[in-house]
């Protein structure tokens, strides 16, 4: 009965709660890559529900950490545009065939990795990776996976909140990210 849609629905409450108590930690590597490359334009990589939770996100991202952020389909990757653009992909199951075609495609850019499983193939082949913390589900569409990957891509607000982020968005960035951490 553990792997039924149901259990996985109903244990949203407590991985979104853990993904909260743990966000610096779990950010701490987005945040040191971050601000080591300064991107003007951030582009996050994905299929399937982890393209969806990157759509969701892209634009609280990019309101918040002041850069373009570009939400993409892993067999589709465009030219990447920008003087400093960095790349985050992201796989719940961690073996998506076409985010690791990207990640060998994309290889001479600053990158990171996201994925639900701490063991598997895309974060061996990572310099830099997070794990999601919501676990792997075996049934039905990724409930729990799509809320947890949204909430975690907005945590990436962590690296707003760092002295001398500044832009034409700072103090509403400022003032938001302190609202919600």
């Amino acid at each position: 009965m553990g792997n039924s849609m149901y259990h996985y629905w109903k244990s949203q409450p407590e991985v979104l709660r853990q993904i909260l108590e743990q966000r610096k930690s779990q950010t701490e590597e987005f945040v040191k890559l971050f601000c080591a490359v300064n991107p003007d334009k951030l582009y996050l990589i994905g299929s399937g529900t982890s393209l969806n939770a990157e759509r969701a996100a892209a634009g609280y991202m990019e309101t918040m950490l002041d850069v373009d952020v570009c939400a993409v389909p892993s067999s589709r990757i465009p030219q990447l545009r920008g003087e400093r653009p960095m790349v985050v992909f992201i796989s719940q199951g961690g073996s998506s065939t076409n985010t690791l075609q990207a990640m060998d495609q994309l290889a001479d850019y600053p990158s990171i990795s996201i994925t639900g499983e701490a063991e598997c193939e895309i974060r061996r082949r990572s310099s830099h990776h997070m794990l999601i913390g919501c676990g792997e589900e075996l049934a039905g569409p990724k409930t729990v996976g799509y809320t947890a990957s949204v909430l975690f891509f907005t945590m990436r607000a962590e690296a707003a909140l760092l002295p001398g982020r500044s832009g034409r968005r700072n103090t509403m960035r400022r003032s938001v990210c302190w609202t919600l951490l």
